[in-house]
């Protein structure tokens, strides 16, 4: 009967053993899977905006409040890609590996103040255009002068070569004259529909 006992307390202990060691290994307790501290580059947690995206597409937002970190407790156990700031003026972190049941911090440097609020605006698309100007001897004629239309150009005037050298924004056109000393006035009209160099090469009369 004392054996009996003695067996039947040993199937209790057991049972109790086995399933604590059930609750731990699937999970039956809470946890976060990921918390990120987002700080300045002197050790501040500044205002900023998280984002983490599953590799099933998931996304979720968070604010970083001042002085706090951001937690996100749903994920699951894949790789997520952790971004902070916005576009443009933005830290992103990938694979950032998650385990079951433990927490993983993941602190990132943020400087915003590094990113301009104003950012300048692309570069316009420009071609640069030179002028040959030559007489009808094939000589280059230096010193003649080209005038725009537009009289906000200043006037081009070509050096010893006959070159002259001016830019046009895209899908600019312009037009002109260009005159020298003992030669015939000639117009032009030039325009820019590709970005690149061109030459127009002007052939001046007496």
């Amino acid at each position: 009967m004392a054996k009996l006992r003695q067996l039947a307390l040993l199937l209790l202990y057991g049972t109790a053993f086995y399933l604590g060691m059930a609750d731990s290994a699937f999970g039956t307790q809470n946890y976060c899977s990921l918390q990120v501290q987002v700080q300045t580059p002197t050790g501040q947690l500044p205002e900023a905006l998280v984002e983490v995206r599953e590799e099933n597409g998931r996304k979720i937002e968070k604010e970083q409040r001042p002085g706090h970190e951001v937690q996100f407790c749903d994920l699951g156990i894949l790789p997520v890609t952790v971004t902070v700031g916005l576009k443009d003026c933005e830290v992103v972190v990938k694979n950032v590996y998650l385990r079951w049941g433990q927490t993983y911090t993941l602190k990132v440097i943020y400087d915003q103040e590094r990113c301009s609020d104003e950012k300048a605006p692309p570069p316009k698309p420009l071609c640069q255009v030179v002028l040959r100007v030559k007489a009808q001897n094939k000589a280059w004629i230096g010193g003649a002068v080209a005038k725009f239309d537009d009289t906000s150009r200043p006037p081009a005037v070509t050096d010893q070569a006959g070159r002259a050298m001016f830019y046009l924004g895209l899908n600019e056109r312009v037009q002109g004259n260009i005159t020298a000393r003992g030669f015939n006035a000639k117009e032009f009209s030039l325009g820019c529909f590709e970005a690149r160099g061109q030459e127009e090469v002007l052939t001046l009369s007496r």
